[in-house]
């Protein structure tokens, strides 16, 4: 019996290769399935979920409802800041107090840090700066495209590094104005699979995550040889494992999805995202099928 041929995409960032790490590496293996990998930066992802490319994809929970016809949002796999998020930075002291007047870099137009900045600041002044390469999140400070850079991933744990400064924390302001976590990106599923497969390919990929968390010193060492962005360090990477890969990362809870719930109904009251029935983004569907 020929095997199915899954594709699954994901970004070059330390948590998402955190969750793959069993499965591209075939210590977590099944006989229906041959799994094909691919690495993009986020927007790319978003992009690419938008084009119904992959059959997994990793996307920003602010492309959610772009591909809610296409996607099913799996019960695991989240990024979720607790407290902390996507940080905005600017490079001279001279913008620590007036930086709202912009323009600020944003990571892309479909990401969830920069929902959330609109969310915060409805008013200010934006540009997209490509995500790949990293560095151009600070070279745009340099070269007068913007005055502050939001700050996504591993940017938040370097930017000090860079001789940067921070501005605001995004995760912490959403927190502490709501009282939520901040959802900031997701896996998801090509609906027109078979339940079966789904529920499957659901189960591999959950299993996937606790694996890496089960066995993550070796994880850790694998991800230091590939060289993923500026987190060189074991402490560096631990750090963000901690914050982007961890126990929720294996399975949102009631928090996250009121949180998610959250996000996106305030994106669609502002006109910042087209109209989904937001209520079926909750996870029931795994709950009832599996």
């Amino acid at each position: 019996m020929s095997k199915h041929q899954i594709s699954i995409a994901y970004s070059p960032d330390a948590d998402d290769a955190f969750m793959f790490w069993a499965l591209e590496t075939c210590k977590l293996t099944h006989p229906s399935f041959d799994f094909n990998f691919k690495s993009m930066d986020t927007q790319a992802l978003n992009q690419a979920a938008k084009e119904k490319t992959f059959d997994i994809c990793a996307v920003s929970i602010g492309t959610l409802p772009y591909i809610f016809d296409e996607y099913r949002l799996l019960p695991h796999g989240g990024s979720v800041g607790e407290g902390y998020g996507p940080i905005v930075v600017c490079k001279d002291k001279k913008y620590l107090g007036n930086w709202q007047q912009g323009p600020v870099a944003i990571p892309g137009e479909n990401t969830t840090a920069a929902l959330v900045l609109r969310l915060l600041y409805p008013d200010i002044p934006t540009v997209s700066v490509a995500i790949s390469p990293f560095e151009e999140a600070f070279n745009c400070l340099e070269d007068g495209r913007a005055i502050a850079s939001l700050l996504i991933h591993e940017g938040r744990l370097t930017y000090e590094e860079k001789g940067c400064f921070p501005l605001l924390d995004i995760g912490l302001a959403w927190q502490k104005k709501y009282q939520l976590p901040l959802p900031l990106g997701g896996n998801v599923i090509r609906r027109h699979l078979e339940n079966s497969i789904s529920n499957t390919l659901n189960e591999l990929c959950r299993e996937s995550i606790q694996m890496a968390l089960d066995n993550k010193d070796e994880v850790m060492d694998y991800l230091l040889n590939l060289s993923l962005g500026n987190l060189n360090s074991k402490e560096k990477l631990s750090e963000y494992l901690n914050m982007y890969a961890n126990e929720i990362t294996a399975g949102y809870n009631s928090s996250c999805y009121k949180a998610i719930e959250k996000l996106l109904t305030m994106g669609m009251q502002k006109n910042l995202l087209p109209p989904i029935p937001i209520e079926e983004i909750d996870g029931s569907f795994w709950t009832s099928t599996t």
